[in-house]
């Protein structure tokens, strides 16, 4: 059962921007699923926004031609199911479901080649059978030689979510990892106190202000 909270909710305008640039691509449920409250309560918002659903043709039957069939096989390793299926046309009834029951039904269900980076955390993973396998957490497992345990969290030791180095990646415990990054933050504030780091408010971020070199 839905909370008090998540029955009414309210919609920020990050809310409603990510209503806007998905509803094309996603369904009323898993938009539903994404902020936690119901299927009804995310068509009554989408309804709101005077966005139409019906033009979608989402109860049109997806019919696959030669071209479409032959599409899918050159491109499910290094495509998501949803790119795929807005190629093919959402107008003519493609979803990534509709996309994914067929790779099934032709057995195309191995691994993907194509690495990609996750929208909400800044990680890199590829896909094998329809399941996420992250590069830092697989780089650790062939140094390792074990697979990591799901309390062992891997710890990006520059912070760069993206370089997936063996020696830019540390294993630790999700206490340890919570210890690394309020240690940054302490360090950070001490630079900030020191004027090494300062805030530009035009451009709205901290700077990095390095002492400068003279010659002696």
């Amino acid at each position: 059962m839905l909370k008090q909270n998540q029955k009414n909710k309210r919609w920020s305008k990050e809310d409603e921007q990510f209503i806007k640039d998905n509803y094309k691509i996603m369904t009323v449920n898993e938009i539903a699923k994404h902020f936690n409250v119901s299927p009804k309560a995310a068509r009554g918002k989408i309804e709101r926004l005077e966005l139409n659903l019906q033009s979608l043709n989402r109860g049109l039957a997806a019919v696959w031609n030669k071209e479409d069939v032959e599409y899918l096989k050159e491109n499910w390793m290094y495509k998501q199911d949803i790119e795929i299926a807005i190629y093919l046309g959402l107008e003519r009834g493609f979803t990534k479901e509709v996309v994914f029951r067929k790779r099934k039904s032709l057995g195309l269900m191995g691994k993907s080649k194509r690495v990609r980076t996750e929208k909400q955390t800044g990680y890199k993973y590829h896909i094998e059978y329809d399941k996420k396998i992250y590069s830092h957490r697989l780089n650790v497992e062939k140094s390792i030689g074990r697979k990591l345990l799901k309390t062992e969290i891997v710890h990006h030791i520059d912070c760069d979510k993206t370089n997936d180095d063996i020696n830019n990646l540390l294993i630790c415990s999700a206490s340890e990892h919570k210890l690394l990054h309020l240690q940054l933050e302490h360090i950070s504030r001490e630079l900030y106190q020191q004027g090494l780091i300062t805030f530009d408010f035009e451009n709205r971020q901290y700077v990095l202000n390095m002492p400068t070199r003279t010659e002696g």
